[in-house]
């Protein structure tokens, strides 16, 4: 963890020096993922990703060695992998907590797991450190993220696209996302704001509509287009954007005329994000 931390730092403080300049069906759908008996298992034989250090971890864990997926080469002009770089985002997104929670239908522990990376359901009155809670969303990635990425997109991902479609399967799970709209555009090879709309088909959780899932769906957008790097997300507070409306991340806070909601993703709504949501009390850094 020691070796991950400085490696961020290092690469937050290059990141810091530069600036964003970007500017620029129908029935919703539920996020609610599909049950993992409903996925089937498939065996991959490629390399093997960064090694995932597995000492100390709680009891729930065991000492298995984790199924690896090797789906484009690693960009070398990184320190880190594509991997530690969703880790960042995901507990940018998810937030961390050591006791598990009730969320939707299911207990939740960690990074947002409500299984653990030996296959058993988090239960009520449980805890994890934050070093199992990692491994538990590697062992999610490389299980139920990566392998469907492989099987399902028909062209080449660049890097922000891998992570943003990486996160979008960790929220609305693979049956979900093997369907989606926002799959089909990717394939087609559409404009990326056109492909992040589609991420707005799903609204509801648990059959009721779920406002911060349109807000969880504008980050995952804007790193898949590139707007927002990992390394932007360092400094901000876990999960604070859900403390916003709707409206500060679509046009109108309406959806268009096809039935998706419209990101607003100019230079200056990129720097706002950024800025609204800078913390110095609890960072991203600070639960990684």
């Amino acid at each position: 963890m020691k070796k991950f931390y400085i490696i961020a730092i290092i690469i937050t403080v290059l990141y810091a020096g530069f600036n964003v300049t970007f500017d620029m069906v129908y029935p919703t759908r539920d996020s609610e993922p599909s049950s993992i008996a409903e996925i089937v298992e498939e065996t991959y034989t490629q390399p093997e990703l960064k090694s995932v250090k597995t000492t100390n971890i709680d009891k729930k864990l065991t000492d298995e060695k984790l199924p690896t997926v090797q789906f484009l080469p690693e960009n070398n002009n990184s320190g880190l992998s594509v991997e530690d770089e969703l880790i960042i985002c995901i507990a940018y997104v998810e937030n961390y907590h050591s006791q598990s929670y009730f969320c939707g239908a299911r207990w939740t522990i960690g990074y947002g797991s409500t299984i653990y990376a030996n296959g058993s359901r988090v239960q009520s009155g449980e805890h994890i450190s934050m070093l199992a809670a990692q491994n538990c969303a590697r062992t999610h990635l490389r299980r139920r993220v990566f392998p469907y990425i492989n099987k399902y997109v028909k062209r080449e991902l660049s890097r922000a696209e891998i992570i943003g479609t990486s996160l979008f399967i960790y929220n609305v799970g693979a049956g979900n996302f093997a369907s989606s709209a926002f799959l089909k555009a990717v394939n087609r090879g559409e404009d990326p704001v056109e492909c992040v709309r589609r991420m707005t088909e799903f609204t509801k959780s648990a059959g009721k509509e779920a406002p911060g899932l349109l807000k969880r769906e504008w980050v995952q957008g804007a790193i898949y287009c590139g707007y927002i790097t990992p390394y932007d997300l360092l400094e901000l507070k876990p999960a604070g954007f859900y403390n916003y409306g709707v409206d500060e991340y679509y046009s109108g806070n309406h959806r268009s005329w096809d039935g998706y909601y419209n990101p607003k993703y100019s230079s200056n709504d990129i720097k706002k994000f950024l800025h609204k949501n800078r913390d110095t009390s609890r960072r991203v850094i600070d639960i990684i």
